[in-house]
């Protein structure tokens, strides 16, 4: 995801946050991934955007915040195999 993040093209690049945000969101409401890691990922993947055609840390912000806000409402668990 963060990859998919990094290598986005002006105008493209808000989509594929929000998505890559949406799709780790899933996985921390399913346990598999800790809100802090997902986030912090993300950002620094964005950060090779700021300050390029307008876009600022706080819109980065604000839309890792609404896609996992929106990958919440569907939790994806990882299954664990037995040891």
């Amino acid at each position: 995801e963060a990859s998919h993040v990094a290598r986005a093209v002006a105008g493209e690049r808000n989509h594929a946050l929000f998505c890559a945000a949406a799709n780790l969101g899933e996985l921390v409401a399913g346990g598999a991934l800790h809100a802090d890691e997902a986030r912090a990922v993300l950002m620094a993947a964005a950060t090779v955007h700021i300050g390029t055609d307008g876009f600022t840390a706080t819109e980065a912000h604000k839309t890792i915040t609404s896609g996992l806000r929106k990958g919440a409402s569907r939790p994806r668990p990882i299954a664990r195999e037995a040891a």
